[in-house]
């Protein structure tokens, strides 16, 4: 038996696949898919091109003197929180040399005895400078408080009971000042008392800087119980001289030594000095008729005495001045005492 052709010897015309190879008869029929490579479609900035990556611009900062003079025109109150934003503003805030730029731009205000907090029923306010202010609880407790930072410091004992014992008739008066000379702060205290028949008028002043009292010549006039002021590096007093006649003196903090300061020419009713925009200032009255205002600008100096507004001589009669209208009000006040029982000061960052 013969096998059919078709399986004797190659097919005429093909040629039998390769292994692993599919042979389509009519692929020139399939149409051919072509694939293209695209481009990326996004574009990276320079600064997204650098590895690593270059580091964040710094913080604008604020020049040191232009913060501190922002600073410095801030309340006190303010300045104590802001000590807690950084190290800088600590420092800055805590530097001397900021405290005075501060004082210097300070406002005044008005402390009543009321807000001490002290449990003492005979404090009194017998003085302020650059904001603090000087207490006397009882018959000696003495304390520097600063109202604004609500920081209070008491004051060690002198030793004067001890020193001078036991007398018939005893009595301190105060004055609070500043020394310029020496960048101090000064309590003086002035005690007068009557031993056997000679009087004394010893007083004793306490450095701040040096914490301690030391004696300081005896005051040469018999001396009122009236707290002393502070102006030009001194604390000056009023003292009586005649029945109608006063006079003032003040102590130079830095020497220890006493001045009787000159008066206005034709002035000798002196009658009270009190201070005025930092300047000493009195007032007198003629013959019951009327009442002058003076003000000594430059202290010490005659000359720079000035009339700032002559008045109605009125008895027992409260008088407001207003000193840029150059007018006069008289309000009815009922308790005159309320004023002996607060005192100016300025808000400022002065530590007791």
């Amino acid at each position: 038996m013969t096998a059919p052709s078709h399986f004797n010897g190659p097919s005429l015309g093909r040629k039998h696949p390769r292994p692993g190879h599919l042979d389509f008869p009519h692929s020139s029929l399939i149409p051919t898919l072509q694939l293209e490579r695209q481009p990326a479609s996004f574009e990276m900035t320079e600064e997204e091109s650098q590895w690593p990556p270059p580091p964040p611009p710094p913080t604008p900062t604020i020049p040191h003197e232009i913060l501190a003079d922002i600073l410095s025109r801030l309340p006190a109150k303010n300045l104590l929180r802001f000590r807690t934003v950084s190290k800088t503003w600590l420092s800055l805030i805590s530097d001397p040399n900021f405290v005075k730029q501060h004082l210097r731009k300070s406002e005044n205000c008005v402390c009543r005895y009321e807000e001490v907090g002290i449990s003492c029923p005979n404090i009194r306010m017998v003085g302020s400078c650059d904001g603090l202010i000087c207490l006397i609880a009882g018959q000696t407790g003495i304390c520097k408080w600063n109202p604004a930072i609500t920081k209070l410091r008491k004051l060690p004992n002198s030793g004067i009971h001890e020193r001078l014992g036991s007398l018939c008739d005893i009595g301190f008066i105060y004055g609070f000042g500043y020394d310029e000379v020496n960048d101090d702060y000064n309590v003086v205290m002035m005690v007068s008392a009557v031993w056997i028949v000679h009087p004394i008028h010893e007083v004793e002043v306490y450095s701040m800087r040096n914490k301690r009292w030391k004696r300081v010549g005896d005051f040469p006039y018999m001396p009122q119980y009236e707290a002393g002021s502070s102006v030009g590096g001194a604390v000056v007093r009023g003292v009586p001289v005649l029945n109608t006649e006063w006079k003032i003196v003040a102590l130079d903090l830095a020497s220890g030594s006493y001045k009787d300061m000159p008066q206005p020419e034709g002035v000798q009713a002196l009658r009270g000095y009190k201070l005025l925009g930092g300047c000493l200032c009195i007032y007198a009255h003629f013959g019951g008729t009327k009442l002058e205002v003076w003000v000594m600008k430059e202290f010490g100096v005659q000359e720079s005495w000035t009339k700032l507004a002559t008045a109605p001589y009125l008895v027992s009669k409260f008088i407001v001045y207003d000193v840029r209208h150059g007018t006069f009000k008289y309000p009815n006040v009922h308790e005159l005492n309320v004023f002996s029982k607060a005192c100016m000061y300025v808000e400022s960052l002065v530590s007791p």
